[in-house]
């Protein structure tokens, strides 16, 4: 065996058993979790298949922006613009929760207030979990009726960055969107 190939198939070991601490990634769509030094490199790489991470600013701006529009969902009675801004792949019992969903948005009139409680964005560039916490005033009224019901609570969102941005993963509680 010549020397080059023994060195490549040497490097090659090295690069496999020296990658066993980072963290593998959660799907195709999501990046792994890779030290912040390598990802430049990892990203120039895999252009096609990743976006960038955005800077921990970026996200502070990014985030409220998604609530925003989760609100203007809600209030405008779509569920499909609602529901574009979940990871589907990775949201717990997706397809309960979308369920639920169709069904507020269907059966109820929606007006709501938030206000940001805490937030948690990336740590780092390399980071692409983020977390916020709202409060959240919610008026529901059934399609046709004229009865009211108020309901105020902390809304945890935990949110990934995806090639197609930041996407919710997981919403807690879900008796927040209850239908009437």
């Amino acid at each position: 065996m010549k020397v080059s190939t023994l060195v490549a198939v040497l490097l090659g070991v090295g690069l496999l058993l020296g990658s066993s601490f980072l963290v593998p990634h959660r799907s195709a769509d999501s990046p792994p979790n890779i030290p912040a030094k390598e990802n430049t490199r990892y990203y120039k790489e895999n252009p096609a298949n990743y976006a960038a991470l955005p800077e921990p600013g970026d996200a502070e701006k990014q985030l409220p922006r998604l609530i925003r529009d989760l609100q203007s969902a809600l209030e405008g009675g779509s569920s499909r613009s609602f529901l574009n801004l979940i990871d589907a792949e990775r949201f717990p019992d997706y397809p309960r929760f979308e369920d639920l969903i169709e069904r507020l948005l269907r059966e109820n009139t929606i007006r709501m207030h938030t206000q940001s409680a805490f937030t948690a964005p990336p740590a780092t560039p390399a980071a692409s979990i983020a977390q916020l916490v709202i409060d959240v005033e919610m008026d529901l009224s059934r399609k046709g009726g004229d009865s009211l019901v108020r309901r105020s609570q902390q809304l945890t969102i935990n949110f990934d960055y995806t090639k197609k941005g930041w996407k919710i993963v997981s919403l807690s509680p879900w008796a927040l969107f209850a239908p009437i």
